[in-house]
């Protein structure tokens, strides 16, 4: 079996890269014959001491989009095998879209987003306000395809459940 991690990016200091980086060691060290590899644009030393040389790291090297990497999310999927032996994990709502074409197994971790206060000017220009809730909401809808969506705390499945109506364990 193979899971395949999609990131936009795989950083030192951004709390998703982070937990992706403690769920991949976790994975390895319970059951190390899982194939590991994760898919990013840019990577900017996040393998610390200890991070399992065996789970490959690739980097595709896309540019941020409005100073998102992961707005740019749509081509790292393309060298994954459209088989139903790799499992596909996503971390990011944008990341499913292009997953809708694939044959995986899909999965998604909801990290949560800033949709229900996203017209506070702290979240910046409202062009980027918008254009992000409008992305994040239409996001949701294809997260329906998944085979499992995952969320990090309780607060955010009933987020899911309440505000999005999405009901995935």
């Amino acid at each position: 079996m193979k899971v395949v991690t999609i990131n936009g990016s795989f950083m030192r200091g951004h709390g998703v890269d982070t937990s992706i980086s403690m769920l991949l060691k976790k994975i390895h060290e319970i059951n190390p014959e899982i194939d590991l590899e994760v898919i990013c644009n840019n990577e900017n030393g996040l393998v610390e001491d200890g991070f399992p040389s065996e789970i490959t790291r690739r980097i595709i090297g896309h540019d941020a989009i409005l100073g998102y990497y992961s707005l740019n999310v749509f081509g790292l999927v393309n060298g994954v095998n459209n088989d139903n032996g790799t499992i596909i994990h996503a971390h990011h709502p944008l990341a499913v879209w292009p997953l809708i074409v694939k044959k995986n197994k899909k999965i998604m971790t909801w990290h949560g987003n800033n949709n229900l206060c996203w017209n506070d000017p702290g979240f910046g220009p409202f062009y980027k306000r918008i254009s992000r809730r409008l992305l994040l909401d239409a996001s949701t809808h294809v997260m329906r395809t998944l085979d499992r969506v995952v969320t990090i705390s309780d607060y955010l499945r009933n987020e899911l459940i309440n505000y999005y109506m999405l009901n995935k364990r």
